[in-house]
């Protein structure tokens, strides 16, 4: 059974005639004529009563042309699917992001206005640390993600800005600077510090070491935390001070005050990174709606 006989079917069972249907396909009749007797003789039923003025299709002929139908219909979907998957408009995409930029507006917008205009690509969206989704996107568990210290010097990613991220000193509700933050950093020298253990360090805290080292500043570390909440939650509970990312002020963290320190100079993009060879046809629309969300913020 070939699908070219299921079509000549269709067209004669609708059109009431061969020669209708010869006229609608532009095929000669005697085509038409041999590959309905030869779908016929495969079934081994009589599809039509032929008679002078056309031919009307038997008890067989209907419920065989309702089944053709649907056939048909299945195999124009199959074939426009395969289209769209070869274009990326169907689709899956592992997008990963950093813990506290999950809530962040931008990234919410981004996520929003591409499942408005793409919704056949599923995003699979989780959280994890810059360096992770680095390690993820080199070995093909991610397909982008919003990080930041993106490795510059690596040609085998690419990147587009998104937001320029401060850092805030958190101090509980209790501290004498909750109330009145400190100006200098050396007002801290004295004081309970929170950090990241040294095996896992976020770049991040590399870098905050490095500015509070060129102050001649080493901080006190009585406490670790693995992420932002376990560190933020340790400041909650009273047990030392610790700098976060300044989207955490929007977390509303219980018993926690955040300020800027005037002092401290670090500063970092957080990017849309992708590795240069990633082949999924669904990321380029990824990265299309977020220029386009991009250029309408600017």
């Amino acid at each position: 059974m070939e699908n070219r006989q299921l079509h000549y079917f269709v067209m004669v069972a609708e059109l009431g005639s061969v020669a209708a249907a010869s006229r609608s396909l532009h095929i000669a009749q005697p085509a038409i004529t041999r590959q309905i007797k030869n779908l016929e003789e495969t079934i081994g039923v009589t599809l039509f009563e032929r008679h002078a003025r056309g031919m009307v299709l038997t008890s067989a002929g209907r419920k065989f042309y309702q089944d053709a139908l649907n056939i048909l219909n299945a195999i124009e979907r199959a074939k426009s699917q395969a289209v769209k998957a070869d274009r990326g408009d169907i689709g899956y995409l592992k997008i990963g992001i950093t813990p506290q930029h999950i809530w962040l507006t931008e990234v919410q917008q981004h996520l929003s206005e591409f499942r408005k205009y793409n919704p056949e690509i599923s995003l699979n969206v989780c959280t994890m640390h810059s360096r992770k989704q680095i390690m993820a996107l080199r070995n093909g568990e991610l397909d982008a993600g919003f990080m930041f210290i993106r490795p510059q010097d690596d040609n085998d990613f690419l990147g587009r800005f998104l937001y320029k991220e401060s850092m805030l000193l958190a101090v509980n509700k209790n501290s004498p600077f909750a109330d009145h933050p400190p100006e200098k950093i050396d007002q801290l020298r004295s004081e309970p510090f929170i950090w990241s253990p040294e095996n896992q360090a976020f770049d991040l805290y590399k870098m905050i070491i490095d500015e509070l080292r060129r102050h001649d500043f080493t901080p006190k570390i009585d406490h670790e935390g693995c992420d932002y909440n376990s560190m933020l939650s340790l400041v909650s509970a009273g047990r030392g001070y610790t700098f976060v990312p300044a989207v955490a002020k929007y977390l509303k963290v219980y018993d926690v005050v955040m300020h800027e320190l005037p002092e401290l100079d670090v500063t970092f993009d957080l990017e849309l990174v992708w590795r240069r060879d990633n082949a999924n046809p669904s990321l380029p629309h990824f990265i299309k709606n977020y220029n386009h969300q991009m250029r309408r913020l600017t």
